[in-house]
């Protein structure tokens, strides 16, 4: 009998290859997030000056957004199977090409195009993702997955900062958006998601050195095993942080720029101000994600559960500089309502931005390997099941945020994101005494 205790290292060439592609999908979604995250950040300010123009426009941003995350959860199941047939570049094409079209049909300003194109947006979005998931997988080496995260979500991140910018020089000096403004600003997002279709048109196809052990699966068995995951003692164990990064980006990428845009207290800035805050916050989100890029090079060593309490930490000192700063009434529409500190302040809604960009990337630059080292040989599975979970959690925070005031949903998120913290910590424990005792393959 033969033990086999290493594995062939992968050549410099092989690795430059992984980075390269790596980066390559990382400026795919960085083009079509541009556009996304941007609708995103304005929908409520958005279609409420829709609406101001033609009362008959009745979607409401927070309900458009919580029904998009909501078909984008219910996707989710089926996107393995999808990928099956299609792979993860084809998902990530058919995706980029749904979410494109719903960009176009905002153009239209009409009820039943933006509901259509909520129902595309949703289950595009599923595809793009779930196919990113195991296209990282795919592509990268085990020692290398996390930098390869970290490096994709530094890129990623830039989408946040690219699309508001524009949208930042496009409101300057105006109260409201009038119809030439929302013309402008569609127009543009459209043509970033032209871009992310030929990025991902011209995408090559994944490889890596050692190649994961998986019998070819149909369709329905890609179904089947995606349910059956989910039932394991991790995934739900997992549940919570799952929820807690969904209430958070949601927070983070809807609610608070809209609460900024709403805030009279901030003067005729406060619209300008709203697209700003967005930027920063991408801002936030890319230093954590560089971090973790260039952390190996400094021989930085860390554990992934000590980084997501860290963004934890940092979530917690944004929540409350928001809760001081915003009034409670200013997630539903303009409000005079004076805050805790009686005026709000600009630099403080810029730091807040910046802590919780910062906080997310530490999220998910630590989340999606620990995915990949818990089940790596159903990484679309898994990653179908983190951003199902995920979905129906914003779905449900963006619902809530009609009827909820701002400064509960900051208790919310506090309270949940420590019971998150110590989930995550758990598996990650678990994964780790796994990972530094390996059970060695027997060979005859």
């Amino acid at each position: 009998m033969t033990i086999i205790t290493e594995v062939p290292r992968p050549d410099s060439r092989s690795q430059k290859m992984q980075f390269l592609r790596t980066v390559h999908v990382g400026i795919g979604f960085m083009l079509l997030f541009s556009a996304d995250n941007t609708r995103s950040n304005v929908m409520k300010l958005f279609n409420l000056s829709i609406h101001e123009d033609d009362p008959s426009y009745s979607v409401d941003g927070y309900v458009a957004l919580a029904i998009t995350y909501l078909i984008y959860g219910f996707a989710m199941p089926i996107a393995p199977a999808v990928i099956t047939v299609t792979g993860p570049r084809g998902a990530m094409i058919l995706g980029s090409v749904m979410m494109t079209i719903f960009l176009y049909l905002l153009s239209l300003e009409q009820t039943w195009a933006t509901y259509l194109g909520i129902v595309l947006s949703g289950v595009g979005g599923a595809f793009v993702w779930v196919g990113q998931g195991n296209f990282l997988v795919l592509n990268s080496e085990p020692t290398k997955h996390n930098v390869h995260v970290s490096l994709f979500w530094a890129i990623f991140t830039l989408s946040t900062m690219v699309g508001n910018l524009y949208a930042v020089f496009l409101f300057a000096g105006k109260s409201r958006l009038d119809f030439i403004t929302r013309r402008n600003l569609v127009f543009a997002m459209f043509g970033m998601g032209l871009g992310a279709v030929v990025a991902f048109s011209s995408l090559r196809p994944a490889k890596r050195n050692t190649p994961l052990t998986k019998a070819k699966e149909t369709a329905f068995k890609a179904f089947k095993k995606t349910l059956a995951l989910y039932m394991s003692r991790e995934f739900l164990t997992l549940i919570i942080p799952f929820c807690f990064i969904g209430f958070q980006q949601s927070f983070g990428w809807g609610v608070h720029s809209s609460c900024v845009g709403f805030t009279n207290s901030f003067g005729s800035f406060a619209t300008e101000l709203a697209p700003i805050t967005a930027v920063i916050y991408g801002a936030g989100g890319t230093f954590g994600g560089t971090f973790h890029v260039i952390a190996p090079h400094l021989r930085i060593k860390y554990v992934r559960r000590h980084v997501f309490c860290i963004g934890y930490a940092l979530q917690i000192l944004a929540l409350i500089g928001i809760f001081l700063n915003l009034p409670n009434s200013s997630v539903f529409q303009k409000t005079d309502e004076e805050p805790y500190l009686k005026e709000s302040k600009v630099w403080l809604a810029c730091v807040c931005s910046f802590l919780m960009g910062m906080g997310d990337s530490f999220y998910n630059t630590q989340m999606y390997p620990l995915l990949a080292s818990l089940h790596p040989q159903f990484s679309s599975h898994t990653s179908a099941l983190y951003k199902f979970t995920k979905s129906m959690a914003m779905a449900a925070f963006y619902f809530a945020s009609i009827a909820v005031g701002l400064h509960y949903q900051a208790v919310l998120m506090i309270v949940v994101g420590f019971f998150a913290v110590l989930c995550f910590s758990i598996v990650d424990k678990k994964i780790c005494h796994k990972e530094n005792n390996p059970v060695p393959q027997i060979v005859k």
